[in-house]
């Protein structure tokens, strides 16, 4: 197993790096998971810039004028040791809120971030495998 290191360039999106973390933590997938505070040596940083995270009316027309809740993540890993980048990719999720009301675009935010964790998750955990032998 190996250990893997969580690098948010946007500090302002705590709340949405702290999901990230305990859905790793959660899964299971990894000997450790830690932040930058950690003095743990990880086997692999995992580098993000949040670019986009927000409703917008753009698309209303399509989603029968509900805002939709647009996340884009910049994310890159890099093997720590060697600091080469082993994969990198962008994510972004389009979710439609079901109304206008802010608990509904709560909701929206909420399932958007389930989402991008999920794939995030299993694009990282893919993305290690050829490098662990």
């Amino acid at each position: 197993m190996f250990s893997i290191v969580f690098v948010v360039n946007s500090a302002r999106y705590g709340v949405l790096n702290y999901g990230l973390i305990q859905n790793f933590r959660t899964a299971a997938a990894f000997e450790a998971v830690i932040d930058t505070d950690s003095r743990i040596v990880p086997d692999y940083h995992l580098i993000s810039d949040l670019r986009a995270f927000y409703s917008s009316y753009t698309h209303a027309r399509n989603n029968r004028g509900n805002p939709v809740v647009e996340v884009e993540f910049d994310v890159q890993l890099t093997d720590a040791y060697t600091r080469t980048i082993v994969a990198q990719r962008c994510f972004s999720v389009v979710e439609p809120s079901s109304g206008t009301d802010v608990e509904v675009v709560v909701q929206a935010f909420n399932r958007a971030t389930a989402i991008l964790s999920a794939e995030l998750l299993e694009w990282t955990t893919q993305s290690i495998a050829p490098h662990e032998g």
